[in-house]
């Protein structure tokens, strides 16, 4: 009984995964899948944000630059900064704590804290730099509009309602804010 219920489980899981290379295989090459999205993100910023904050070929192109720069800045900040959470947990978790220890670790990840925190800081004085004051006003209206539809959808997520979220690209009204959800 068992051989056979085991030997059916593993001739459904074989058919499925045959009918999943077979989806996968579509006629859609997989790189052009992804040029729409490539396209979007020309210049590191989205063509709809771009147009929004009407931003120069050569500001993209700046921006871009700069914010790999950024990240990759922050790449090994952040490591470290996991690295010394490991440690500050390894620390704790002994059977004997050593006060001092801890202490002196979490010194050390406010530093590292801090060193995330000026890195970010100095990024968003460059790209205050490379933007007009117009542009610069408008990405802030644009981050706090953002900021505002991801709380409401976390709230009504929170609330157990389904949001909709309308498909972006098909949308009649790209760049309107989405409507609010009333919340109990």
């Amino acid at each position: 009984m068992i051989r056979t219920f085991s030997f059916s489980v593993a001739a459904l899981a074989l058919a499925f995964s045959g009918v999943t290379v077979i989806a996968q295989s579509g006629s859609t090459p997989p790189g052009q899948a992804l040029a729409p999205k490539a396209q979007r993100f020309k210049h590191g910023l989205r063509k709809e944000m771009r147009e929004k904050l009407g931003l120069t070929s050569e500001q993209a192109t700046k921006l871009h630059d700069l914010r790999l720069e950024f990240q990759k800045a922050a790449v090994p900040i952040r490591a470290n900064l996991k690295t010394k959470r490991l440690e500050l947990r390894q620390l704790i978790s002994a059977d004997r704590p050593d006060r001092t220890a801890i202490d002196r670790k979490v010194s050390e990840i406010s530093n590292v804290r801090s060193a995330l925190m000026k890195n970010r800081i100095d990024h968003q004085l460059a790209v205050r730099e490379i933007l007009s004051g117009d542009q610069w006003q408008k990405l802030r209206d644009l981050r706090s509009e953002l900021r505002t539809r991801r709380s409401e959808y976390r709230r009504a997520m929170l609330h157990g309602l389904r949001p909709s979220i309308p498909d972006r690209s098909e949308s009649p009204n790209r760049g309107t804010p989405a409507p609010s959800v009333n919340l109990p």
